[in-house]
């Protein structure tokens, strides 16, 4: 059975080629977000990135068995369900097992609450998924009253 090692979300990480020891900045833990008021304006927001990386450890049992994963995220309020790439497949090689997945452009946030990033497993071919874990986003919504644009030409 494997087992969890972590699970993290950042704005960016790289591997070293050498030792293949990875390295992740701009730990995400808060995400903020303006609603603008009215809701007719166009808004250029610039585009977001976030790397959710999931490490699992192969357990004796798991010597040649082969897992399904699929990693993807709870958004708030109401827990609604985005995948983040395709699911997959894969055996432990090593010992550990790193699976990473990019989320681009910011997430339809629908109110404030956590954001749930999740990585599970399932043995292949089954339908229950077994292995999970979660890594926990503070998302809150701050709304921003715009006025309304006068035209110059009408204000006389």
């Amino acid at each position: 059975m494997p087992k969890p090692v972590y699970i993290i979300c950042s704005g960016s990480g790289s591997e070293d080629k050498t030792t293949g020891l990875i390295s992740l900045f701009q730990v995400i833990e808060k995400l903020r977000f303006s609603s603008v008021v009215p809701l007719d304006l166009s808004i250029v927001s610039p585009l977001m990135e976030m790397r959710v990386t999931a490490i699992w450890m192969r357990c004796p049992e798991d010597e040649g068995q082969e897992f399904e994963f699929e990693t993807r995220v709870l958004l708030p309020p109401e827990d609604t369900i985005i995948k983040l790439g395709e699911q997959g497949k894969f055996s432990f090689a090593q010992h550990h097992h790193r699976l990473v997945a990019i989320m681009r452009g910011f997430p339809p946030f629908r109110g404030s609450g956590i954001m749930r990033f999740q990585s599970r497993l399932r043995r292949a071919g089954t339908e229950e998924w077994l292995f999970l874990q979660e890594y926990p986003v503070i998302v809150e919504q701050e709304i921003a009253a715009v006025a309304p644009t006068v035209n110059p030409a009408s204000a006389n």
